[in-house]
């Protein structure tokens, strides 16, 4: 989470401060006002050339009170409203940075690293033209394919690719519900995530067909098809990733 910004905070003060004393200033005008003409009356009363100017003007003053209540109601109700619309964008903007904080740190975190590097240098791309039965046998014993003497019942296969869609149906699912991300935003995460895709993605596909479970890791396939639509949009090209790459 990010921490409070005391320039913005302070800007916030002092916004609430100026529309508050714009409202004062616009009340004891009129107070002042009317507490002149009561005066002035007064004074009417014992000078005859005054007089025909007392009461009688009252309903032009009132008019002008009560205007500039309305004036001073609206500016105020304005003020008040950018107020809480700055306040409503900064918490926003606050909300998307730790979003993109949590993506940042799933697809940078070790494990997720060497899970991705297994893909890349064992899942090889689907071709257009290639049969997807044939190729799916080839990602199949690839993920099957136990060293000799592992210790675990699963595979390094099974393991790692469990472990990045688990990633991906997370990452997905607070993409898809929850973050407004911006360009910059999706542009750094968009690489990792369309360079797997393009491998497990048709593999995915095909366990979703064969197990008849048509939610089978919707929101990993939602922004892993997303990531390589970005991506192409935007006429990037996912180079090969060499093996003895960091």
């Amino acid at each position: 989470m990010t921490k409070n910004d005391p320039k913005k905070s302070s800007e916030n003060n002092l916004g609430k401060i100026a529309g508050l004393a714009l409202f004062v200033f616009f009340i004891s005008f009129c107070c002042c006002g009317l507490l002149g003409f009561i005066a002035f009356d007064l004074i009417s009363l014992h000078t005859p050339m005054l007089n025909a100017l007392s009461w009688g003007n009252l309903e032009g003053f009132t008019s002008l009170v009560t205007m500039s209540l309305v004036i001073a109601g609206l500016v105020f109700a304005f003020a008040d409203r950018r107020q809480k619309e700055k306040e409503e964008a900064h918490e926003k903007q606050k909300l998307s940075s730790a979003h993109f904080t949590t993506i940042h740190d799933r697809l940078t975190d070790a494990k997720q690293e060497d899970a991705r590097r297994w893909v890349y240098e064992n899942i090889p791309l689907k071709a257009d033209d290639e049969p997807l039965d044939k190729w799916v046998v080839k990602v199949q014993k690839a993920i099957d394919r136990k060293p000799k003497d592992w210790p675990e019942k699963r595979s390094p296969g099974q393991i790692y690719l469990k472990s990045i869609l688990n990633n991906f149906d997370f990452i997905g699912f607070i993409f898809s519900e929850y973050w407004e991300a911006e360009e910059k935003e999706i542009e750094w995460i968009t690489p990792p995530i369309a360079k797997i895709w393009q491998r497990i993605g048709p593999y995915v596909e095909h366990l979703r067909d064969l197990r008849n479970e048509p939610d089978y890791y919707k929101a990993a396939s939602t922004v892993g098809e997303y990531a390589i639509q970005w991506r192409e949009e935007h006429n990037y090209q996912e180079p090969e990733f060499p093996k003895n790459s960091l």
